[in-house]
């Protein structure tokens, strides 16, 4: 199954369309209301220049978002330290996790749940990480990671990995995030009518491998800024019901 992708054509159902219009209706109806806040200037730059200089006040957030782009950039800076990668949890533990917790853990809200699985435990099943939220005392997670760590061959096709982020996401407004080495591709479930889903990709990035490639984690933390934001309506809109 292909989701609606902007980002690449093959990839889109849409390819499969014969009549023109009927591609630019579905893929404006899917991507309407997805918009993605950017970050200033000024904080791509620290992160630029974040080999050489000390940062220890260079920049001064002014947002949240800001914010956080600043505390993962020193994150990778101070801590850039080796991790044996034998495991796609440990891989998320260095690569994802540095993101998570600053975006969603450290939250004051006590209701965020996070949930990594390790091979052992998911026996292939289940996505390597999923994020959401506890009312009253259930687990509901509208947060998908599926990971395959770099210089792996997975027992599954890439279109398995796929598939199996789309029997996670039973949900309107959920995301899966498919993690191939380090690039990175983050879907959002859209209902098109009642009873169709269809996933639509909303952004391409790369996680960050060392602090050389520091520069790339303002795009790591705008995509998970989104899911928050989406994730925070959805659960307060849950709540009321």
């Amino acid at each position: 199954m292909f989701p609606i992708n902007k980002f690449d054509e093959d990839k889109c159902i849409t390819k499969l369309f014969n009549d023109k219009n009927d591609k630019a209706k579905i893929t404006s109806f899917i991507y309407e209301g997805i918009l993605m806040k950017r970050t200033k200037l000024e904080a791509v730059l620290f992160c630029k220049t974040s080999l050489t200089l000390r940062l220890d006040g260079d920049f001064d957030p002014t947002d949240e978002m800001d914010k956080c782009i600043k505390a993962c950039c020193l994150h990778f800076k101070n801590n850039n330290y080796g991790i044996y990668i034998n495991s796609e949890a440990s891989f998320i533990k260095k690569h994802l996790l540095p993101f998570v917790d600053e975006m969603f853990l450290k939250s004051p809200d006590k209701n965020i749940i996070c949930v990594m699985m390790d091979g052992a435990e998911q026996n292939g099943r289940m996505p390597d990480l999923k994020l959401g939220y506890k009312f009253k005392g259930k687990p509901h997670f509208a947060f998908f990671v599926e990971v395959k760590r770099p210089g792996q061959t997975s027992h599954y096709q890439d279109e398995i990995d796929f598939v199996k982020l789309l029997k996670a996401m039973k949900k309107p407004a959920s995301f899966g995030l498919l993690v191939e080495g380090f690039k990175c591709i983050l879907y959002m479930m859209k209902i098109h009518e009642e009873g169709v889903y269809i996933p639509a990709v909303v952004r391409k990035f790369v996680l960050i491998e060392g602090i050389e490639n520091a520069v790339n984690i303002p795009a790591v933390v705008e995509s998970f800024f989104f899911v928050k934001e989406k994730l925070d309506v959805f659960f307060r809109n849950f709540k009321t019901r």
